[in-house]
């Protein structure tokens, strides 16, 4: 008997195997010896075709990437899939727009409705978060990039166009609420206002591993297009990589993992031996493969797939998270700590203009990154003046914050304190930005609001409703499983970390110079003439 229990126990994880009705399921998709069409082909009737006059040919036909087309972006196996679309779930396109020139939501809408199957796409939502002047104390021009027309010249395209207008400036993760509360489709797709679907199965393999796991969100793989007029692509294909976050929080890409592992973290607890039989096993950098959907810690905020009751499940975005930045670390911690997965997808390749230059045409400068913000906007969030009295000096990274850059790290703030809480990173994250583990006044305010505003405190309830995990089990079944290393304030990354010099980067401010002197000892480090050398400002005051 005590055998029998032993064994009882041990199985009390494995489901009843008698859960299939009739034949087992089939996949809805699977491979043929020969390619297909995907880049030339659209699901536009031959009448509707004259109409798109911003769609681009992606073949060898058309003026795409000089002429050549995009085929050489993709795995040559992505054109060998085929799919049952009767068992692909619906798609409601989400598209935000805001101060969008030179036809680039026409491009992107065009694009969508003519290489997504008709039958599976419910609708397309433009969310138009341009402001109306003179609502909200907007300035008369708040809408000077917009052409008005564009809409409705979009909408008498296909009865699928849907435009929603906001009154405010209310930014990314609002504007995407917006659409998500209206759309009907079963997934909802969220895009930019300035990218190319680059094949017509696009949709197809973001569905496939939706299928498999509902608790899923699938990544588009991104190609750049060039911000400067020609709307042209770089001859090479971005690389596949790792989505990470650095030491400020935002963002950012790792090319591979486990290859440094032949240099130990604390070489001191090996002997000679070991530390020359470790260089020698060579661990292999592995690199994501280039068809197969693979899974990341993060991702970018846009350009990914979600099944709706799964959005909404995990209780869409913090309404509180204004403007831009915060909302894809957010989504982030979300889907993995509670219980779903992120994933790139190789095969469902998507151009993307990123606004990172200026430029000068008819309109005078047009700055196309960090945009303008209303007086009014940064008023309501305590980060200028509030009721005329000023509210503090804002120092991030040694520095004055401008508007952009306290809106920013507000969100940021928020989305730390509800989903990394009180583990070490937050007071690490602290260090980083404002070189101290407590707060200045005017940025704990945002942490005061934070306690007492029912939209952050409604995404605490559903951390808790849901059961998720916390960041110390997202550092160890996330990051060091996925990455091979932990998140980016771990004690254990001193390993990795290079000090910003200004203009380039150094494992110690010391070696910033280069033999230049002090013109190279910038960013995080400063000249001491005295003893002319280059120190981190932390130690400076005690060295020089």
């Amino acid at each position: 008997n005590h055998n029998h229990n032993h064994n009882h126990n041990h199985n009390h994880n494995i489901p009843d195997n008698n859960g299939f009705q009739g034949p087992p399921p089939t996949p809805a998709w699977h491979l043929v010896s020969d390619p297909d069409d995907s880049f030339e082909r659209t699901y536009l009737a031959p009448s509707q075709r004259p109409s798109y006059t911003h769609l681009r040919d992606l073949g060898r036909n058309g003026h795409v990437n000089k002429g050549n087309g995009i085929k050489h972006f993709f795995n040559p196996l992505c054109r060998h899939y085929r799919f049952n679309e009767t068992m692909l779930p619906t798609v409601s396109v989400i598209m935000t727009t805001q101060n969008e020139p030179d036809e680039w939501i026409s491009i992107s809408v065009e694009s969508i409705l003519a290489r997504t199957p008709p039958e599976l796409l419910q609708e397309v939502i433009i969310v138009d978060d341009n402001g109306i002047p003179g609502q909200h104390d907007l300035p008369a021009n708040i809408r000077r990039n917009v052409d008005e027309s564009e809409f409705e010249t979009l909408k008498a395209l296909s009865p699928k166009v849907k435009v929603i207008k906001h009154s405010n400036r209310e930014g990314c993760a609002r504007s995407r609420l917006s659409g998500a509360k209206v759309a009907t489709g079963q997934v909802l797709m969220f895009v930019d206002s300035h990218i190319e679907m680059l094949s017509s199965t696009w949709y197809h393999h973001l569905a496939i591993p939706i299928l498999e796991n509902p608790h899923t969100i699938a990544m588009q793989t991104i190609d750049v297009i060039d911000d400067l007029g020609s709307k042209d692509y770089s001859s090479g294909v971005g690389p596949l990589q790792y989505g990470i976050i650095n030491t400020e929080f935002w963002f950012s890409y790792q090319a591979d993992r486990f290859g440094d592992y032949m240099n130990p973290l604390y070489p001191d607890m090996f002997g000679e031996d070991e530390l020359e039989e470790r260089k020698k096993m060579k661990y292999q950098a592995e690199r994501p493969g280039a068809r197969e959907p693979y899974e990341t810690p993060f991702g970018p905020g846009s350009l990914f797939a979600i099944r709706a009751d799964e959005f909404w499940r995990l209780g869409g975005y913090d309404e509180g998270l204004y403007v831009w930045g915060g909302e894809n670390t957010e989504m982030a911690f979300k889907m993995w700590m509670c219980g779903g997965r992120m994933l790139m997808v190789p095969c469902s390749r998507v151009g993307h203009m990123y606004r990172q230059h200026k430029e000068k045409d008819g309109r005078g400068a047009l700055t196309r990154w960090p945009p303008d913000l209303p007086r009014e906007m940064t008023d309501r969030l305590g980060c200028a003046y509030k009721n005329d009295t000023y509210t503090g000096k804002f120092i991030v990274l040694r520095h004055p914050a401008d508007n952009f850059t306290r809106i920013t790290t507000r969100n940021n703030l928020r989305v730390m304190e509800t989903w990394v809480g009180d583990h070490p990173a937050k007071k690490a994250y602290y260090k980083r930005l404002f070189g101290r583990e407590t707060l200045a006044p005017e940025f704990q305010r945002f942490i005061d609001d934070w306690k007492t505003d029912p939209v952050a405190q409604k995404q605490v309830e559903i951390k808790e409703q849901n059961k998720c995990h916390d960041f110390e089990w997202f550092d160890k079944y996330v990051m060091m499983r996925l990455t091979g290393r932990h998140n980016p304030w771990h004690p254990d990354n001193k390993k990795y970390e290079q000090v910003n010099c200004g203009n380039h980067k150094a494992k110690t401010c010391q070696a910033c110079p280069q033999g230049n002197g002090k013109d190279w000892c910038n960013g995080d480090c400063s000249w001491c003439e005295v003893l002319q050398t280059c120190f981190h400002h932390d130690e400076k005051a005690k060295m020089c």
